[in-house]
């Protein structure tokens, strides 16, 4: 069964350069890789909106989000297409995405989804994070260097996050610790490198059992292109809070990027 590993961090933590890394390193452990992002159904989201009344434009061809409710609606499409690859043998699933608020973000997802997934956080201090977004504009190297202004790194993503916090917060989706690492990604690309390299062998090595359990409880779902609703009753921890909506995730509207 596939696996699923979420990389968080607010825009320039370093979640692409990472997911890069664990391509490699899982590709010498005889594994595939598949890096889903939001970027591509916010940007045709974007494109939609000519009366910028979700979006507006920034510079570099980038844009800013007006109705942050988008950013729910786009991480509805992470899951359904992550769902697409459950069953996949020796499969890792990479799931990229940026918010401010995890506790809004991670109830966008049923619990049978989370619970045996791995969580990556890559922390990193603001005017580092800042710094890095405008040296991709300037020099891009891959797909994923995209533009975020400065007003909205500094308002929207400026909440520093308590390590314990969001332990407490996982733990709450009965996602047990091991499955969870924080790296302090404002050392030398050696280090983090190696931190991921580590980080990667654990949960390899770990036993899948439990994990393929957890995946067949929503590969019964259909992955064809008939939306999919997420359901309040799907995870009691939080059922009062979870938003309804019926989301079509066609595959080109995720930035989907397999490496075999």
């Amino acid at each position: 069964m596939a696996m699923t590993l979420f990389l968080l961090g607010r825009p320039g933590s370093g979640k692409s350069t990472a997911a890069h890394y664990l391509h490699l390193l899982s590709q010498q452990q005889g594994w595939s890789t598949i890096h889903i992002n939001d970027y591509p159904f916010l940007r045709s989201q974007f494109e939609a909106d000519t009366q910028q009344i979700k979006f507006k434009p920034t510079g570099y061809g980038g844009f800013d989000v007006l109705d942050f409710s988008v950013l729910d609606t786009a991480l509805h499409a992470i899951e359904y297409e992550a769902r697409i690859y459950s069953a996949h043998p020796r499969k890792l699933v990479l799931l990229e995405f940026a918010r401010d608020d995890y506790i809004q973000a991670l109830q966008q997802f049923q619990c049978s989804f989370l619970r045996n997934a791995y969580f990556l956080f890559l922390n990193a201090d603001l005017d580092t994070c800042v710094r890095r977004v405008h040296n991709r504009a300037y020099h891009p190297t891959t797909r994923n260097d995209h533009f975020i202004s400065e007003a909205m790194l500094r308002s929207y993503y400026q909440q520093e996050y308590d390590p314990l916090l969001l332990y407490r917060l996982l733990s709450s989706y009965g996602i047990q610790e091991q499955h969870v690492r924080i790296i302090n990604n404002t050392e030398t690309h050696y280090k983090f490198q190696e931190q991921l390299e580590n980080f990667l062998q654990e949960i390899l090595a770990r036993d899948q059992h439990s994990a393929g359990q957890s995946l067949s409880s929503y590969t019964a779902h259909p992955v064809s292109a008939i939306p999919y609703q997420q359901h309040a009753t799907s995870c009691p921890i939080h059922e009062g809070q979870i938003l309804l909506s019926e989301v079509e995730a066609p595959t080109s509207l995720t930035d989907v990027v397999q490496y075999e």
